[in-house]
Parts: C-alpha cells; structure tokens; sequence
C-alpha cells in the first residue's frame, strides 16, 4: 500500500507541479504569431499582386483607349501625319495587319490597333480594334482589348467656300469655259475639247492639265483639302419652319417635277427624292434654294433663275446680310475678326440663316443641268455634276465628287465666277465629314 500511494503522490505532484509551463506557453504564442505573420505577409503579397494586376490591367486599358483615340485622328486628318479617311490596316497581302506604338512614347507599352471595313453598303461604317499592352520589352504583363464601330458623318462646323469649282475625284474641263476664281480637285484635272479661260490658280491632287494665271498648275499630295460638306438636316428643318417660307416634300425618293411656266419659289424646298424642271419650263428660286435627296435635272431648254434674298426677317430694309459691322455689336471678339456674321449667329437677335445665303442647288446625287441656267449661288452635289447648255453663275461655285464642265455646243458657254470676297463668307449648314464613335465593347 505504501508504495502505491508513493507513485500515486508523484503522479499527483507531476501533474500538479509548474515548472516548464511558461516556456510551453510561450511556445504556444510564438507559434501562433509566426502563424498569424505568415498569414499577414502572404496576403500582404496576394494584395500587392493584386493592385499590381489592377493597376496593370487599368493602364492597358487607357493605353487601348488611346490606340482609338490615335486611330480616329489618323482617318480625320490627311495632312500633319495623318492618313485620311480611305486608311484601313487590313490588305489584300495581309487582313491581319495593324499598327504599333509604344505608348507613352517613352515607355516600353504600347497598343496594337486594326482598322477594317464594315459589310454595310448603305452606311460608311469602320471597325477600329485597340490592344493596350503592359510590357517590360520581353514579358507581356497585361493586355486589354476594346473594339468600337464609327461612322463617317459631317459635324456642323460653318465653312466658307474657297473655289469657284472643287470635285474629289475627277475634275473635267470640255471648253467653252471662263471661270473667275480658283478650281481645285482632290483627284486630278483633265482639260479636252473647246478653249477655256481661267482667271485663277488650279491645284490637284493628281495629275494637274488646267493652266491658270501665271501660267501655273500645281498638284502634288499636299493639296488635298477636305472641301465644305452640306448639313442636310439643317436645312431640312429650315424647309419646314413657317417662318422660312419653305416646303417640303415627303415623297419618298419619287420624283418633283417643277413643270408650271414662270412658277417662282422662296425659301428652302427640300424634296425627299429626285427633282426635274421640265423642258420649256422656266423656274424662278427668289431667296432659297432646293435641296434633295435624290438628283437634280432640268431637261431641254428648262430654265432656272436664281436670285440671293438680301432683306433680313427682321428689317424693314435690304441689308447686305455678309454685312462686317454687326448689329448689334459684336460679342467680345477682335475687331479684324471679319468671320463673324450676326445674321448666322443663332444666339444673335438678327439670326437669319437664309439672308444672302448662297446655296441654290444642293443633291445627294447627280445634278445635271441642260437649258440655261442663271444663279447668284452655290450647286453643291455628293455625285456627278454635268452641263450641257448656257450656266451663268455669279457670283457662285459648283462642288461635285466628279465634275464634267462645258456648253453643250460652240454657242453654248458655262461661266463660273467666285471673286475673292466670296471666299471669305461663311456659310451656316455646313461642316467637315469625321469619323465618331458609335459603339463601344471590351473585347
């Protein structure tokens, strides 16, 4: 019995007994701190790599943006280093083909940029891909891709007209010409027929036969000019103002046939379709001008007379509406600013954008003119211009994407003047074409 009360007693004053606990609960603690501080640091570095990653992922995603933005410019510049608006990267040699650039252009990132067309034959629409890539020169870090659809539209942006005729592609002279002003073409020149008079300079991007003053005929790829595009809904909208005095016609791409003898029109008549002034029909625009969808034609010996309305809505008096001195005064601007015009100023009291302006014949399609035709302005088409008769325009100019200028015969003759004080009008409804951003998508 005594000794198992001994080994009982030791058992007791073994468990019972202090010594080493506070090393074993130091221990404890020591293990549960390097624990937590294992923990800590591999979260930290989780966290680290994380904000890396986001942060590398924002930057490839500013540096795509950027890919876009540089892209747009280069389509709607043509000079200063851009490509203008015919630039895609995709060729017959290779669809797959873009462009890259360190951006910024110090660093070692950069963004990978296509550009290609759409299938949409009704819209000019480009698809624009942008890939922003985080890199060290060797090891891609992070990459993002955007994509976004633009369209080619004309953004308002009141120009004047600086040429008495302009085309973007080809320009053709047949003879029994004068002209008085400048003609230029975004394509080339070509002369052929009866003798012409130019009392002017010529320029073309191409090749250049028209010989003005001096005996010079420039061309040459630092020629081309975007030329002042024709906001059509602007005057639209003025057609069906009452306070115009215009028209319009919803006739759903028919045809208005002006065919009354002596009918005089004012204000803009803007035809949802095709316009035809019949043979022996004289018709007398007095202070407006129409505008289509479709074409424009006169037939045989039609004849249009054309004259600029020069009273202001809101004058009792004729007033020269290009007038420099302005009424009321001019907002703060400098005085040799002479491109201000209170009549085309819509937050002016005198706004009137149809007081001498110069527009008299403006299509989306062809305008082709036979008979004689006698105007005070502006013949404005986004396809083929052609005469065939007796054109008398002065002051005025002919825009056209292609142009083909004669008489119809030695009698018949085609006189453009645009004197040099008409090339510093501005005139409202009118802009440049750009591509913007209609869609946008990360890829």
């Amino acid at each position: 019995m005594k000794k198992k009360n001994i080994k009982k007693n030791k058992i007791i004053n073994l468990l019972s007994s202090q010594h080493g606990i506070a090393l074993l609960t130091t221990l404890i603690f020591i293990f549960i701190l390097v624990t937590y501080g294992v923990t800590l640091l591999s979260m930290t570095s989780n966290d680290i790599k994380l904000s890396a990653l986001q942060r590398d992922s924002t930057k490839a995603f500013y540096i795509a943006e950027s890919g876009i933005e540089k892209a747009l410019w280069y389509l709607n510049t043509k000079d200063l280093g851009g490509k203008g608006f015919g630039w895609q990267t995709d060729t017959d040699e290779d669809p797959n083909e873009y462009i890259q650039e360190t951006y910024p252009a110090e660093s070692t990132n950069y963004y990978q940029v296509t550009v290609k067309d759409t299938t949409d034959p009704d819209k000019d629409i480009i698809i624009i891909t942008s890939r922003g890539v985080i890199s060290d020169g060797n090891k891609v870090y992070r990459s993002r891709k955007i994509e976004v659809k633009a369209e080619k539209v004309i953004l308002p942006f009141n120009m004047s007209y600086n040429y008495a005729i302009s085309t973007d592609t080809l320009l053709e002279l047949k003879g029994n010409l004068g002209i008085i002003g400048n003609i230029h073409s975004n394509g080339s020149i070509e002369v052929a027929g009866f003798a012409y008079i130019l009392d002017g300079y010529s320029y073309a991007v191409g090749a250049n036969e028209a010989v003005g003053k001096d005996g010079e005929n420039h061309s040459g790829e630092q020629y081309y000019e975007e030329h002042p595009k024709v906001i059509l809904s602007f005057y639209k909208d003025l057609s069906q103002n009452p306070k115009y005095s215009g028209k319009f016609y919803d006739i759903l791409g028919g045809t208005k046939y002006f065919n009354t003898d002596g009918q005089e029109i004012s204000g803009i008549h803007f035809i949802d379709g095709n316009v035809e002034i019949s043979a022996n029909t004289h018709l007398i625009i007095n202070g407006g001008a129409i505008f289509a969808t479709g074409t424009i034609t006169s037939k045989g010996n039609a004849q249009i007379t054309h004259k600029r309305r020069l009273k202001n809505i809101h004058t009792n008096t004729i007033i020269d509406c290009t007038e420099t001195d302005p009424l009321p005064p001019c907002p703060p601007c400098d005085e040799n600013d002479r491109s201000y015009n209170p009549f085309y100023d819509e937050d002016s009291d005198y706004y009137d954008p149809l007081c001498n302006n110069p527009f008299a014949l403006v299509a989306i399609g062809d305008i082709n003119l036979s008979g004689k035709v006698d105007t005070q302005g502006i013949i404005q088409t986004s396809g083929e211009f052609r005469s065939n008769g007796n054109i008398f325009i002065n002051p005025g100019a002919i825009i056209a994407d292609h142009g083909i200028f004669h008489g119809s015969g030695e009698e018949d003759v085609m006189n453009v003047v645009w004197p040099e004080e008409q090339t510093h009008i501005i005139v409202p409804g009118t802009g440049k074409p750009s591509y913007i951003k209609i869609s946008w998508q990360e890829k």
